[in-house]
């Protein structure tokens, strides 16, 4: 790996590149940054003028992860009482993360990383998590994923589920026209996904989309 270069900054004044600032740069744009390797490359030779080898990228993070991993395993999580954990994951490099947090003091619980997500991936996660270090899982956040009540069964665990409000907002004219497809019986009832829909858009329930007489927003 060639020595670490010193480009200047915007006065004039020299950034030296040690190898411990390469490497915590590398690991920010992984994580919160969420760059991927190849361009991760890209910034450090706009950054640095000196871009490592994929190879020399690759052994670096999976030694971070694996170091990251053990310091995780030894947490002791019992201070903490009963616990709501927050779920969700996320996909880089064609893997899932899994990924659990404490959102009351947004303490990282666990992350597992796996090659695809479902329910029984899921419930193996929940299971680790609920049954060592201290654990005690009394219910979960979480979005819409159709695969999270199956999990739950994976895990052999009944607590109560807070789903998120924020998903069924993003791109309400494709969920209506997504919705306004279903055949009529789905529509009936004063709990349907039509009166729904039209109270999450401040409309009264039932009316035409885009009708003037409007009431509070409702949430589901």
């Amino acid at each position: 790996m060639p020595a670490p270069t010193t480009p200047s900054g915007p006065s004039g004044a020299l950034i030296t590149v040690t190898d411990n600032r390469l490497k915590r740069t590398i690991l920010t744009l992984l994580l919160p940054g969420g760059v991927t390797t190849r361009p991760m490359q890209d910034c450090l030779e706009a950054a640095f003028d000196h871009s490592p080898s994929v190879g020399f990228l690759s052994e670096l993070i999976n030694e971070a992860g694996r170091r990251a991993g053990e310091i995780l395993d030894k947490i002791d999580f019992s201070p903490l009482g009963d616990v709501i954990l927050a779920r969700d994951e996320t996909f880089f490099d064609d893997f899932a993360f899994l990924l659990s947090v404490e959102p009351r003091c947004q303490v990282i619980v666990s992350g597992y990383v796996e090659e695809g997500c479902d329910a029984e991936r899921w419930g193996v996660a929940l299971q680790i998590d609920h049954r060592t270090r201290g654990m005690r899982i009394v219910g979960l956040a979480e979005d819409a994923a159709r695969y999270y009540p199956a999990s739950l069964e994976e895990a052999e665990l009944s607590v109560p589920i807070q789903k998120d409000v924020w998903h069924p907002w993003l791109k309400p004219s494709k969920r209506w026209s997504t919705w306004s497809a279903w055949p009529s019986k789905h529509w009936n009832g004063p709990k349907s996904w039509k009166s729904l829909y039209m109270n999450s858009r401040g409309m009264i329930a039932g009316s035409r989309p885009g009708s003037k007489r409007r009431i509070r927003p409702k949430l589901w």
